[in-house]
């Protein structure tokens, strides 16, 4: 999905290539892929722990409705949710990656 949406934006192959390189390695996204997802738990995790400290009654509201957040927040950052943010805004997301 990641190569999908630098594809779409970029427009060329061998420079996305390079960028899916860059975004893996320099920006370690790599690591959510690695050590049966470890990296990518703990970042759910402190996505929830910013939601609960900062959204409180999201938190609660997610808690009364025994919503589990890896069921969502899995996808979302496996894809750079490319899943839920319309590809013609996904640039404003891989654009932080250059950073």
């Amino acid at each position: 999905m990641i190569a999908g949406v630098l594809l779409y934006h970029i427009k060329n192959p061998e420079a996305t290539f390079w960028a899916l390189v860059d975004i893996m390695y320099e920006k370690h996204l790599r690591m959510i892929y690695l050590n049966e997802f470890k990296h990518l738990h703990n970042h759910c995790n402190s996505i929830m722990h910013h939601i609960s400290n900062k959204l409180n009654d999201l938190h609660q509201h997610m808690i009364d409705l025994d919503i589990i957040p890896a069921s969502f927040l899995n996808g979302w950052l496996l894809s750079l949710m490319s899943t839920s943010i319309p590809m013609e805004h996904m640039h404003l997301v891989v654009d932080n990656f250059k950073k």
